[in-house]
């Protein structure tokens, strides 16, 4: 099985490299992991077991790494056939919205993605081994969910997440090209009237933000969390690509949850104290 895993990626890179035209790269790239996913179905169902841990790997590494690339060749593709045929702000919103339904879908999973980036592997056997499957009223309905025999009930959910962060930084980029596009026309909406530079960590920022979004100080709480994420990176001129992560670092703090609130009401409170005395 790590033979085609690594052939697998061995002919992802060589048509990736190969094929800069998007159809023809994408029909290759799926046709590849729609082989390679029918080869590992049939090993795992002519395939006995040693171990659980092996079953595990299957479902938690193996699996999911087709299974992502699939959906991120597909959705990539998807995403840029539809591109409406407008202005620059046109494109930007669109893509922009795609961004946004793809950082949902992250920030909805981070705990269980967390989970399986991290060491502790207490729940693996109940994600990925097929004893404990069971059909997900949420799951993609895509074929790769058709035979339980070869499913888990959280493989899917699994490479959903991986496609959907590499679609986001893929977005991302997009994005960034798209406003650069034609610099001598690029919007100066966003740029404050005289640079201001933020000189506090990124998760004291993302601290800031996250407690504006869900107060719901900005727009009357309407809008997504990535909106106020870009607004506030333009305004800086700050990367907060991974502010999820940032999030759910905030989010999994033993003592206080907002340090940096505390700080700034501590030193507004010591300020005003200071200038009465």
């Amino acid at each position: 099985m790590n033979t085609l895993i690594a052939a697998f990626k061995k002919e992802i890179d060589t048509i990736t490299s190969r094929e800069s035209d998007l159809i023809s790269r994408t029909e290759q790239i799926l046709l590849c992991c729609q082989n390679a996913l029918t080869r590992l179905e049939h090993m795992v169902m002519t395939h006995s077991f040693n171990s659980l841990e092996e079953e595990i790997r299957i479902f938690k590494e193996y699996k999911p790494r087709i299974v992502s690339q699939w959906l991120f060749t597909n959705q990539y593709f998807l995403v840029h056939s539809q591109m409406p045929v407008g202005s620059r702000k046109t494109r930007l919103k669109y893509l922009n919205r795609h961004l946004c339904n793809y950082q949902k879908y992250i920030t909805d999973n981070l705990e269980f993605y967390n989970h399986c980036q991290g060491k502790n592997t207490d729940l693996d056997t109940l994600y990925f081994t097929r004893q404990h499957y069971k059909p997900c009223l949420r799951a993609e309905p895509h074929v790769f969910i058709s035979n339980p025999a070869f499913s888990t009930s959280h493989d899917i959910t699994l490479a959903t997440v991986m496609a959907y962060k590499r679609l986001s930084e893929a977005l991302q980029k997009d994005i960034r090209n798209l406003k650069d596009e034609n610099h001598s026309g690029k919007t100066d909406a966003l740029k404050p009237p005289c640079a201001l530079k933020w000189t506090g960590t990124k998760t004291e920022l993302v601290e800031i933000i996250y407690a504006l979004h869900i107060s719901g100080m900005m727009n009357h709480g309407n809008g997504e969390l990535i909106q106020s994420v870009r607004q506030f990176e333009a305004f800086f001129s700050i990367d907060l690509d991974h502010f999820h992560q940032l999030v759910s670092n905030i989010r999994n703090r033993t003592k206080s949850r907002a340090i940096t609130l505390d700080k700034l009401a501590n030193t507004l409170e010591q300020h005003f104290g200071l200038s009465e005395a």
